[in-house]
């Protein structure tokens, strides 16, 4: 995940685009893939004719602390209406 602490980006991109490859080499006739949080693999999974979705929420976890952690992380992930309200 990391380099003696450093190249948190590096490595989560590594991450992500042998991901890619492993799901084009696994999955050629994938209908959609769901890249979240790190975008390199969406241009090379583009690149390979699959549709992808960008899923990249924001850490509403870190933001809290103690209970409220907890019920922040949780209602993030609850589902939410479309459209206006």
């Amino acid at each position: 995940r990391h380099v003696r602490g450093r190249l948190h980006v590096l490595c989560a991109t590594v991450r992500g685009l042998a991901g890619a490859v492993w799901l084009l080499a696994s999955e050629p006739g994938c209908d959609v893939a769901v890249v979240d949080q790190v975008a390199p693999p969406v241009a090379l999974l583009r690149l390979a004719g699959v549709p992808v979705v960008f899923y990249c929420h924001f850490p509403d976890k870190l933001l809290a602390t103690g209970e409220a952690a907890g019920a922040a992380g949780s209602a993030s992930l609850l589902p939410r209406p479309r459209g206006p309200l």
